[in-house]
């Protein structure tokens, strides 16, 4: 009889230590677990701050380049309006660059205040021959250089 209680009370015993061995893996697996979802957690909880910030320095670039945008607008606007506040008087009539050209032996035409093609052809010539921009228009650097003709007929 003991050696039968003893072969039924070892069995008893052994299974109480394979389950204990058997929970200790399970806990240890369960706090290895546990130790990874904090870290994956912080992870991200490290990136949601780093999108936060990404997009906070989206948003002032966006900001500045919008602010860039309107200041060379107002740039683009500022210039239109100098252009066209420039006064007239400073600028030469149809008959004052034809007589400049003639003067500076660039036109042979008729002086009639009509800018037409033997003008501006005679407007591109005078311009090649000063190292100007061949454009066939009379800006400011055209006529600075053309006033000095102007001068010679008076």
């Amino acid at each position: 009889m003991r050696k039968i209680s003893a072969l039924l009370i070892f069995p008893v015993l052994l299974a109480g230590c394979v389950s204990t061995r058997s929970l200790n893996d399970i806990q240890s697996r369960v706090d290895s677990l546990e130790s990874k979802s904090q870290q994956t957690e912080s992870a991200i909880v490290s990136l949601r701050q780093g999108q936060e910030k990404l997009q906070a320095n989206y948003a002032e670039q966006a900001q500045l380049v919008q602010k860039i945008q309107d200041e060379q607008k107002k740039a683009k606007d500022l210039l239109m309006k100098a252009a066209q506040a420039r006064p007239k008087a400073n600028m030469p009539d149809a008959k004052e660059i034809q007589s400049a050209l003639k003067n500076a032996g660039f036109y042979k035409g008729e002086i009639d205040g009509a800018i037409g093609e033997k003008t501006k052809e005679a407007i591109r010539s005078f311009q090649s021959a000063n190292d100007l921009n061949p454009d066939g228009v009379v800006g400011s650097r055209t006529w600075s250089a053309l006033t000095k003709y102007l001068e010679e007929r008076n």
